[in-house]
């Protein structure tokens, strides 16, 4: 598998030089703050807008962020119906009550094993911390937890 190619300044500036010259003369006379703004002139990348900053937020936080966050648009906005399922986890990363209760009863009901719960989140074959969180142990990393996470949400 090859890496990805290096996309730094360097990378963009020299598209700049050979592709995007007049540009390029508008960046070094201070047209431009900086090269990603030339670049975005030129094309070569997309503006981020505050959506792509929100997403990306929300994607790296944490599900007691994003609940904490959810309350506080409740407050902000009048009558907002959004809500999120309560975290899975614990602020130490242990299973709450009610999430262990929940994935014992889906087990039981359909006669599984958490090895095919594993397997629907993707999983390594060799990874137990389903099991011990299930056992009463922590479950480190976050990637899991939010595989997890996002299993249980999407459960009927």
């Amino acid at each position: 598998m090859r890496n990805k190619p290096k996309r730094d300044n360097h990378y963009y500036e020299n598209r700049l030089k050979t592709e995007f010259p007049k540009i390029y003369v508008d960046f070094v006379n201070g047209k431009f703050r900086n090269i990603t703004d030339a670049s975005i002139a030129a094309g070569l990348k997309k503006a981020r807008t505050r959506l792509h900053e929100l997403k990306n937020a929300w994607e790296k936080s944490s599900s007691a962020e994003r609940q904490e966050f959810v309350e506080w648009l409740k407050t902000t906005i009048p009558n907002n119906k959004v809500s999120l399922p309560p975290p899975a986890f614990t602020s130490d990363h242990h299973l709450e009550p009610w999430a262990n209760e929940r994935i014992q009863k889906i087990l039981t009901s359909r006669g599984i094993d958490a090895r095919s719960i594993r397997d629907q989140i993707g999983m390594a074959a060799k990874d137990t911390s389903l099991e011990s969180a299930l056992r009463g142990s922590r479950i480190l990393r976050q990637s899991v937890r939010e595989k997890i996470e996002q299993w249980l949400a999407s459960q009927p």
